[in-house]
C-alpha cells in the first residue's frame, strides 16, 4: 500500500514555519576503523588457517634431524546475508508535498541501511561472551579464558571476566595481549592499539589515558599509560561497561565482506502510477581469529 495523501495532510497545506525531517546529525561510521574491510564476489567467503612448525628441536651428534608436518589449523566460512527495505509512494503526495519531504525519501533509506551496517557489526562486539551470532574458529566466544591452539594443547586467554575498566585493567590487557602465542606456541608480535569503548567510560578512559600523572593515587607517579591507545566510542555498543583493547588493525582484525554495496533502485507503477524505492546491500562478518582483541563486556 503507498503512502497517501491522507497520510500527510500537513504537508499539502501552505503556512508551516519549518517541518523537521531527519533534522539530527547521524552517528558516525565506527565499525570502519575496527574491521579489515574486503569486497567479495562469491556466495560465501571461508578463510583457513595453517599452523607452522615449532622451534628448532635439540639434535644429538650422529642422530637423524626430527621432520614436522605444518597442519591445517582452523577454519571459517561467512555466508552473505542481503538487507533491503523500500518505501512506495502515490503520484498525488508526490506532487502536493508543499515542503518537498517525500522527496527525500532516498535520505531516509540512508539512514536505514546505514544504521542496519553499523548495529550488525557492533553486534559481534556486544554478544562478545557468547557463541549464539558468532563463533572464532576454534568455536568459542570472543572472549574465552580457554582459545584453543590449532597445533598445540596449550591455550590462551583474551578475556577480563567480569573486569571493571582501570589502569590495572589495561595492564592486564597489554601484557596478555603481547603473550598471545601463535599455533605453535611460540609468541607473535602484537602491539596493543585502539581502546574501544562504550560511551558511557568517555571520562574514565580520558583520565586513564590522558592524566599526566597515574590517576586514583597520591603518590605523584607517572602515568606510563598515557597516549599508548587510541580511544574510539561506539554508541552502538549496549553494554554501558563494554571495553575492548584492539591490535593494530593492520595486522590482525575481524573482516567484513562486502559482497554488494548499499545501492538504490526505483520504479513506476504503470497502473497507479505509484512511486517505489528500495535500497539493497548484502554482506556478511568474520572472527575466525579471536587474538585482535582482550576485553569485557562489562
Amino acid at each position: 500500500m503507498a503512502m497517501q495523501r491522507a497520510q500527510f495532510l500537513s504537508l499539502m497545506a501552505e503556512g508551516l514555519r519549518k517541518v523537521f525531517f531527519d533534522h539530527f546529525d547521524e552517528l558516525p561510521s565506527v565499525y570502519p576503523q575496527i574491521f579489515d574491510i574486503q569486497k567479495s564476489t562469491k556466495r560465501m567467503e571461508t578463510d583457513q588457517t595453517i599452523a607452522g612448525i615449532g622451534m628448532l628441536s635439540v639434535k644429538p651428534e650422529g642422530e637423524p634431524t626430527i621432520y614436522e608436518d605444518m597442519t591445517e589449523g582452523f577454519s571459517q566460512s561467512a555466508m552473505h546475508t542481503a538487507y533491503s527495505k523500500g518505501i512506495r509512494v502515490s503520484r498525488e503526495l508526490i506532487d502536493d508535498d508543499q515542503y518537498n519531504i517525500i522527496n527525500k525519501r532516498t535520505r531516509a533509506l540512508a539512514r536505514s541501511a546505514k544504521y542496519r551496517k553499523e548495529w550488525d557489526h557492533a553486534k559481534m562486539f556486544n554478544n562478545a561472551e557468547a557463541t549464539t551470532y558468532f563463533t572464532c574458529g576454534d568455536g568459542l566466544a570472543l572472549l574465552s579464558n580457554s582459545h584453543k591452539l590449532a597445533a598445540s594443547t596449550t591455550t590462551f586467554d583474551n578475556y577480563a571476566a567480569s573486569t571493571s575498566l582501570s589502569v590495572t585493567a589495561l595492564e592486564a590487557a597489554f601484557n596478555a595481549i603481547r603473550r598471545f602465542p601463535d599455533d605453535n606456541n611460540m609468541l607473535i608480535a602484537l602491539e596493543p592499539n585502539t581502546l574501544l569503548i562504550a560511551p558511557e567510560l568517555d571520562w574514565d578512559a580520558e583520565e586513564i589515558l590522558g592524566s599526566t600523572n597515574k590517576p586514583y593515587t597520591a603518590d605523584n607517579e607517572k602515568n606510563t599509560m598515557r597516549g599508548r591507545l587510541k580511544i574510539v566510542k561506539w554508541p552502538f555498543l549496549t553494554g554501558t561497561a563494554t571495553w575492548f583493547v584492539l591490535a593494530d588493525k593492520g595486522v590482525i582484525a575481524p573482516v567484513s565482506f562486502n559482497r554488494t554495496p548499499v545501492e538504490f533502485s526505483r520504479d513506476g507503477d504503470f497502473d497507479t502510477d505509484d512511486l517505489k524505492v528500495k535500497v539493497y546491500t548484502r554482506y556478511s562478518l568474520m572472527r575466525l581469529d579471536p587474538r585482535f582483541c582482550y576485553g569485557d563486556v562489562g
